[in-house]
C-alpha cells in the first residue's frame, strides 16, 4: 500500500498542504478543496510513501517527486470560490456552492515517474455500504491538537447516510450522501482532524486494497461525531477517463 504527504516547497520552512494517494506511478489524487487558494504546481513537492517525515524518503524506501500539473474536476470552479463579480451570487447561494466543493477530487501529474508502485484501486460503486469497516490515515493533528511527523492511522466504520444528515443538519457544510460518506466508530474514540484533507479512505478486499474515499471535513476534529469523506465511485469514470487520455498522450509521445 502506497500513500504519500504534499508539502508546499515555497519560501522558508516547507508547510503540511494535504495529504493524497498514488494511484499511478505519476499520478496523485487528492481533494480539490486543498487548492482553494491558487498554488502552483512547481511550489508542490510529493512525499510518496512516507511513514515518519521526521526520517529521508531514502531511510523509507520512498520518494519525493515534483507536481508538473494540478487538475481540478469540472465541478469544481474558482470562480465561484473567489466571487470576482463575474457572475452575480446571493451569499447564501455562494456559500452552498463553496461547500459543494468539499466532495470535489483533484489528480496531480507528478514531474517524473516514482519508483514506487501504485497498488491500490478505485471504488467503481460496487463496495461501499453501511458497516463496512474502513481505514483513514493521514498527518493531521492528533487526540492533542498537534501535528504529527508519524502517519496515523484508524479504522472506522461506514455510516448510513441518515447519520451524518442528521449531525450536520444545523451546520455547515452539509451533508450530501449522493457524494459523500458518513464514517466513524459507534462510540465515539478517533477519527480525522484538520490536515487529513486529501488522505485516503480505504478498505481491504480479497484483491487487495481498495479506494472509496478522500477526506474531506469533520465536526472540528471532535470524535463523537462521523466524519465526511468525498465518495470516489461517484468520480471514478472521470478520473479512469483522464488516466486513459494520458496514457494516449505518452504513447503518442516517446
Amino acid at each position: 500500500m502506497t500513500f504519500l504527504y504534499i508539502r508546499s516547497a515555497g519560501f522558508g520552512e516547507p508547510q503540511g498542504l494535504c495529504g493524497g494517494t498514488l494511484i499511478d506511478q505519476d499520478t496523485i489524487l487528492t481533494a480539490a478543496h486543498c487548492f482553494a487558494k491558487p498554488i502552483l504546481p512547481s511550489a508542490i513537492l510529493a512525499h510518496i510513501r512516507r511513514h515518519n517525515l521526521s526520517r529521508t524518503a531514502e531511510e523509507e524506501d520512498g520518494d519525493v517527486v515534483g507536481v508538473s500539473d494540478i487538475y481540478l474536476h469540472p465541478d469544481w470552479n474558482m470562480r465561484t470560490l473567489t466571487n470576482d463579480g463575474s457572475e452575480s451570487f446571493g451569499v447564501q447561494k455562494s456559500i452552498e456552492i463553496v461547500l459543494n466543493h468539499c466532495f470535489v477530487v483533484a489528480i496531480l501529474k507528478l514531474a517524473r515517474p516514482t519508483h514506487v508502485p501504485a497498488s491500490i484501486s478505485l471504488d467503481a460503486g460496487e463496495t461501499l455500504r453501511p458497516g463496512l469497516v474502513v481505514r483513514a490515515m493521514g498527518w493531521g493533528l492528533n487526540s492533542e491538537l498537534r501535528h504529527t511527523q508519524t502517519l496515523q492511522q484508524v479504522d472506522l466504520e461506514v455510516f448510513s447516510g441518515g447519520k451524518c444528515l442528521s449531525e450536520y443538519s444545523k451546520q455547515l457544510p452539509t451533508f450530501d450522501p449522493h457524494v459523500a460518506i458518513c464514517v466513524g466508530t459507534k462510540g465515539g474514540g478517533k477519527n480525522v482532524c484538520f490536515g487529513d484533507s486529501g488522505g485516503p479512505l480505504i478498505t481491504m478486499t480479497k484483491n487487495g486494497p481498495v479506494l472509496v474515499g478522500t477526506t474531506s471535513y469533520g465536526a472540528s476534529c471532535n470524535p463523537a461525531i462521523p466524519a465526511v469523506f468525498a465518495r470516489i465511485d461517484v468520480k471514478e469514470a472521470w478520473i479512469s477517463q483522464f488516466m486513459k487520455q494520458a496514457d494516449n498522450e505518452n504513447s503518442d509521445n516517446p
